[in-house]
């Protein structure tokens, strides 16, 4: 046989199985910093790893095949490949860092994923936080108006010609393809109205819970569980409207099972 293999492929069949979600991540995120935000999220829905299946690239690809024999999944095929793996799976959960300053908007390929999900239209995305950037962002919620807008203003200045990928060829070939196809700004202009429409969501589940909170409902604790209301899930449809319109249209994610979900063992 060869050398190398995928580290998914160590796994025993009890914990490799047909993938549920995409995870969209960078490889500059520490492990603890996807575990916290995955465990929130798995807090929020009252689930288990053991409902769900990740497809994250570092554990489902051939990294020696990729890295050192130049073959397997790479940039050179990634619009075919991307989008028939992303199509299958159906839901794909980005995992941002922070939101004032994310390096998730940094990188040419979790741009293009977002990009990616937006094009196809039939993908539901998952957008999480850690917890103590979930925290932080609901603080800039309580600061009424200035807060909303330092945090738009934030999740909105990236540019996507300036991204970048830890292989030169990586990037030049991403941009390569979406400067054949809708170019760079409109993939800003799309990506920023999916972040204005999960802020604006947040907002309106935030106020949801305050007003329960105001109102003595459910002992208060509504008003505590919105503090991780940051992890919230957007429908396709969201993609092509204006933040403010489509904001009224977002699922509320205390109501769907299908969330991105999962926790790492290894």
């Amino acid at each position: 046989g060869r050398y190398g293999c995928a580290f998914g492929d160590t796994l025993s069949p009890r914990y490799r199985r047909k993938a549920t979600h995409y995870l969209s991540w960078t490889w500059k995120y520490k492990l603890s910093l996807v575990q916290d935000a995955l465990q929130c999220l798995l807090e929020e829905l009252n689930l288990t790893s053991d409902d769900v299946f990740l497809y994250m690239c570092f554990f489902v690809n051939n990294q020696y095949r990729i890295l050192f024999e130049k073959d397997g999944v790479g940039s050179s095929n990634l619009e075919h490949v991307f989008e028939s793996t992303l199509n299958r799976i159906g839901h794909m959960v980005a995992i941002l860092d922070d939101w004032y300053s994310p390096v998730y908007l940094t990188r040419i390929w979790t741009i293009f994923e977002q990009f990616t999900a937006i094009k196809l239209g039939n993908v539901k995305v998952t957008m999480v936080l850690p917890k103590e950037q979930n925290h932080g962002l609901i603080e800039q919620i309580r600061e009424g108006e200035d807060g909303i807008r330092h945090v738009t203003q934030c999740l909105c200045k990236f540019q996507s010609k300036h991204a970048t990928a830890f292989s030169p060829e990586d990037e030049e070939n991403v941009k390569r393809l979406i400067r054949s196809t809708i170019g760079f700004r409109e993939v800003d202009r799309r990506i920023e109205q999916f972040m204005l429409a999960w802020v604006s969501h947040v907002v309106q589940e935030y106020m949801k819970s305050l007003m329960i909170y105001v109102s003595g409902g459910d002992n208060n604790s509504q008003f505590f569980k919105s503090e991780r209301v940051g992890n919230a899930e957007a429908k396709p449809e969201d993609y092509h409207h204006e933040a403010a319109r489509a904001a009224s249209d977002v699922s509320d994610p205390k109501s769907s099972g299908e969330v991105l979900l999962d926790v790492f063992s290894l």
